[in-house]
């Protein structure tokens, strides 16, 4: 019997992985390794609590969703690596030495760190949500072996439309025009809440906001 062409497409890749501590990138890293030959997989992680990537990755293998890959693959599990870093920083605030791994190793990455906070500050629910997206592209463009940047997100965001159609909704001003002046403002400006609500207009909250905006800053790299 064949193998699936997913299974086979994975195989001896190397992964990268942003916001794989959170729900969904648990489960994403624990199918991986369980139902593909992946050769390597690296989670952006940052310290947390006193503890340090590596330690938390170290927590996050040990945790009951990996009990059935214990058992029957037990060395998988060292396939798993922390690259130290921040989706909220600029260039993901990750090390030189570390980002000249994935320049060179990494051949897929996916994309699932978001806050999913509705009521986030305006300015951190962009820094993650707008420019993390961004800055993962910018790393993106220099990996030598780069085959697919899958990004994880919500699927309607548009929730202030009654009806929506499949295609891509328009904002009333311009996308790059937008990131740029809202990164000019300190965040006593943005998050102010009559400031926001200005801003994010018929949308309920700024994560969905913030989502919309994510959706353009292909056009705007």
């Amino acid at each position: 019997m064949s193998e699936s062409p997913i299974k086979e497409f994975y195989k001896n890749k190397t992964i990268f992985v942003t916001g794989g501590t959170g729900f969904i990138g648990k489960v994403l890293i624990e199918k991986l390794l369980r139902s593909t030959e992946v050769s390597q997989i690296y989670v952006l992680t940052r310290p947390k609590k006193g503890e340090t990537p590596q330690q938390r990755i170290k927590k996050l293998v040990e945790s009951g969703l990996f009990d059935t890959l214990r058992e029957i693959s037990p060395n998988s599990l060292e396939r798993v690596h922390a690259i130290q870093g921040d989706v909220e920083e600029v260039g993901l605030g990750i090390q030189d030495t570390d980002l000249d791994i994935l320049y060179h190793e990494v051949d897929i990455v996916i994309h699932s760190a978001a806050t999913v906070r509705f009521d986030e500050n305006l300015s951190k629910a962009l820094r993650i949500n707008v420019n993390g997206v961004s800055e993962i592209l910018t790393i993106c463009k220099q990996m030598k072996k780069l085959e697919a940047m899958v990004h994880v997100s919500t699927a309607y965001v548009h929730c202030e439309n009654k009806f929506i159609d499949e295609s891509l909704k328009m904002l009333p001003t311009s996308p790059r025009k937008t990131i740029e002046s809202l990164s000019l403002l300190g965040s006593d400006v943005t998050d102010d809440p009559v400031f926001t609500k200005s801003i994010i207009g018929a949308r309920p909250n700024t994560y969905t906001y913030t989502k919309v905006l994510k959706s353009f800053i292909g056009f705007v790299l």
